[in-house]
């Protein structure tokens, strides 16, 4: 088992069980994986479909849906009425973090494919890590730029002409 966390606080715990697997492979995914038609496009874990993981790890909405399906008695019990109020609850962290939850409880569930699972996960884990550093050196970055300093000092040299005719900044180079 694996917990998260949404965004109110409340702790949600992954186990991934039998009657988890039926209630995805019952699920429609037509919408999640955007196939047009009225036939439901169902998903399949016995045996699991040749691109059921990689879906997994680059659809969101696949496996936000089923999270959805594998914690059902919990969101029940909560009473979360719908999967669009359940949705309201996830920022983007908290997805990831969902997410990664839901992923290790596979490999225990696919002997067979452990080694593999395991190695998905810890990529999946890695390149989220390396983006995360990525967007934060670039924030820093852009918020010690000089052009926002200066941006800054405009819009206070403007703000003092306005309210006294005249302004108290120096301008930056």
């Amino acid at each position: 088992m694996h917990t998260f966390k949404d965004n109110k606080g409340n702790e949600w715990v992954v186990d991934l069980t039998l009657a988890g697997i039926r209630r995805i492979e019952a699920s429609d995914f037509s919408e999640a994986l955007g196939k047009e038609g009225d036939e439901p496009f169902h998903i399949h874990f016995f045996p699991p479909e040749d691109d059921l993981f990689t879906t997994l790890i680059t659809n969101p909405a696949v496996c936000f849906q089923m999270l959805w399906c594998v914690l059902q008695a919990d969101i029940d019990s909560r009473e979360v009425g719908s999967m669009e109020e359940f949705a309201e609850l996830f920022g983007g962290k908290e997805i990831a973090e969902a997410r990664l939850a839901f992923y290790e409880e596979l490999p225990p569930f696919f002997p067979e494919m452990a080694t593999s699972l395991t190695a998905l996960i810890d990529r999946y884990s890695k390149i989220h890590e390396k983006a995360d550093q990525a967007i934060a050196k670039k924030m820093q970055t852009l918020l010690s730029d000089k052009r926002i300093d200066n941006e800054i000092t405009n819009i206070v040299d403007k703000m003092e002409f306005n309210l006294n005719g005249k302004t108290k900044t120096k301008k930056k180079v």
